[in-house]
């Protein structure tokens, strides 16, 4: 039991994480035009950043049942 409890919290930390660095990047590419980071625009970033959310609650369900 305090396995799956651990394996939840760790899913939940890391879709924050995920979360918390594509909302920091959004907000600085509002104020930067052409924003790129290694050469991807935001609109990439955010797609990639999508995919790895969806991850995360297919691990965090899968974990839960």
């Amino acid at each position: 039991m305090a396995d799956k409890l651990a394996e939840t919290i760790n899913y939940l930390i890391g879709l924050a994480g995920v979360s918390f660095v594509l909302l920091i990047l959004y907000q600085k590419s509002k104020n930067q035009p052409n924003f790129k980071v290694y050469g991807l625009d935001i609109k990439t970033i955010l797609r990639i950043g999508a995919i790895a959310i969806i991850l995360f609650v297919v691990l965090l369900t899968k974990s839960l049942v």
